[in-house]
């Protein structure tokens, strides 16, 4: 079942741990749980380090100590070549945001920092240091009752989702533009990138063969993925080129892929034939392929539509009817007719003649990217900047972020085995489950309206992570959030996963996590095990 999973009622109490970035101490309440312990790390030339230690307890612990800040005994994980490190023990997550901007206010701890920089770092340069969590509990955060929100949309949040494909077991595989290939079971989401073998990172298309094989277009190859593990083909094996905008198996089970300034390439199991424009083909950048009810193939390029029937090529563009040589979308639909989406428009073969399709006039709506017959023979067009268009013959209906939808750029569209349908966005993925769609914003308890990453755990609670909100949770009534003050390193998640046994994880960083620029993995990434957040 693909239907993102309804959170149990019964888990409306998750209060647990989160650590994140910046240190302190205090004396731990005993009996209160789970200790809250924050670290400070400092940064030499690794063959300095016992120099730097006996430093500490010469200068740094006495400036410490004035803040309540005692490091504790225990010496924590071992740490790499040239950090120095102490461990504090803290009374609640709260202080460690609250000790850490005292510090940061403290001019002896300044000047400390400056002379250490000068004897052990770089001349003229505080020495390098970070305070941060080591692992610690969650402070209480805020609930409040969520809003209403927008319908029944639901979203699995991404950065780009150009494709998308169902396997054999029910699984949606989403494309990404640097995550690999995401899967999703309706309940936990994992993913497939270069540890198991894909060509890279960013994939642009993905399809599920007749044997139940996962095909992905990379920007460096075709990776062919099988129980987890893939192999992958390039120019050195025969593709047309590395770049690869999309992927088709026809009704003979080979498999067509589009590059990007190669043509098109096809596998039949055991060679590749590429075709280019001195062959026939308008185009060398294909972005879309399809077959009609002939067995020919069609191919959208930049220059217009071509269609092969295995021995000649004929190429379709505005001088023969069409909106547009910007070809992007192909469909056959179930009565056999052909349509094209290109960058100005809608169009449909029929009797030798191209008839533009008249899609609901707003910006951005001529820019077809998806085109999708539903089970139902209703015809949704995706469009780039205008949301979805749906047709069912009579009247069309249009659905926007205003809806409920993730992002109004769709490049994709998918109906699943259930019979909902999918979009992929530039902004994520929406589910469509009826008449009308589920949209959470701040005034329905949402920790900020810019969201980086978001995960269902295995208790069915959506977890996100926003660009200065904290962490949010929903668990199917209500919102609860956590920040600084609750014990986060910082208030920016840029990432979050569910591991094979449950725990979450966390990457910090964001945009503006560091005067407005972009960091990756800004303060660490952080393991919540469902008691105790630690930070690595």
């Amino acid at each position: 079942m693909l239907a993102p999973r309804s959170p149990s009622p019964h888990l409306t109490a998750l209060c647990f741990a989160l650590p994140i970035a910046v240190a302190l101490a205090l004396p731990c309440v005993a009996g209160a749980g789970p200790p809250t312990i924050a670290r400070l790390c400092l940064w030499t030339a690794p063959e300095r380090v016992a120099e730097l230690d006996l430093a500490y307890g010469e200068v740094i612990a006495s400036v410490l100590a004035r803040h309540g800040l005692v490091a504790a005994e225990h010496p924590g994980r071992k740490t790499v070549p040239g950090v120095v490190h102490r461990l504090f023990e803290l009374e609640k997550p709260a202080d460690i945001a609250r000790l850490g901007a005292a510090l940061a206010d403290d001019p002896e701890w300044q000047r400390t920092l400056r002379d250490l920089g000068d004897r052990f770092g770089v001349a003229g340069t505080p020495l390098r240091h970070a305070w941060g969590p080591y692992s610690s509990p969650l402070g209480p955060g805020i609930t409040r009752p969520a809003g209403e929100g927008r319908g029944v949309w639901r979203t699995v949040p991404d950065d780009y989702v150009r494709d998308m494909a169902q396997d054999r077991d029910g699984s949606l595989w989403l494309t990404t533009n640097g995550l690999g290939a995401r899967r999703y079971d309706g309940r936990e989401v994992d993913f497939l990138d270069i540890r198991h073998g894909v060509a890279h990172l960013i994939v642009r298309s993905v399809l599920v063969d007749t044997a139940g094989d996962l095909w992905l277009g990379t920007f460096d190859g075709v990776s062919r993925c099988r129980d987890g593990a893939c192999e992958s083909f390039t120019t050195d094996d025969g593709l047309a080129a590395n770049p690869i905008f999309a992927g088709f198996e026809d009704d003979g089970g080979r498999l067509w892929f589009g590059t990007e300034g190669g043509g098109v390439s096809r596998y039949d199991g055991q060679q590749w034939t590429s075709y280019d424009t001195s062959d026939g083909l308008a185009g060398n950048l294909v972005r879309a392929i399809g077959q009609d009810e002939q067995g020919r193939m069609w191919f959208g390029t930049d220059r217009g539509a071509s269609r092969y029937d295995g021995v000649t090529w004929r190429t379709f563009t505005i001088r023969d009817g069409l909106p547009g040589d910007d070809v992007r979308a192909i469909l056959t639909d179930a009565e056999g007719r052909l349509w094209l989406g290109t960058d100005r428009g809608a169009c449909r073969h029929d009797d030798g003649r191209w008839v533009s399709l008249a899609v609901p006039h707003r910006p951005g709506s001529e820019r077809i990217r998806a085109l999708f017959e539903d089970a139902d023979g209703s015809l949704w067009v995706g469009t780039y900047g205008a949301g979805v268009n749906r047709y069912d013959g009579e009247t069309w209906r249009t659905f926007t972020k205003a809806d409920g939808l993730v992002d109004d750029h769709v490049l994709s569209i998918l109906q699943d085995r259930e019979g909902d349908l999918w979009f992929g966005t530039e902004d994520g993925a929406s589910w469509y489950g009826g008449e009308t769609v589920t949209r959470f914003g701040v005034e329905d308890g949402l920790p900020h309206h810019q969201m980086f990453a978001a995960v269902v755990d295995r208790q069915g609670d959506l977890w996100v992570g926003t660009n200065g909100g904290g962490i949010g949770r929903y668990d199917g009534d209500s919102w609860t959030t956590w920040t600084v003050a609750d014990g986060l390193p910082e208030d920016y998640m840029q990432g979050m996963i569910v591991d094979r046994q449950g725990d979450l994880w966390f990457l910090s960083g964001g945009i503006g996590a560091e005067e407005g620029m972009f960091q990756l993995g800004g303060r660490g990434i952080s393991r919540y095990d469902g008691t105790t957040l630690t930070t690595y």
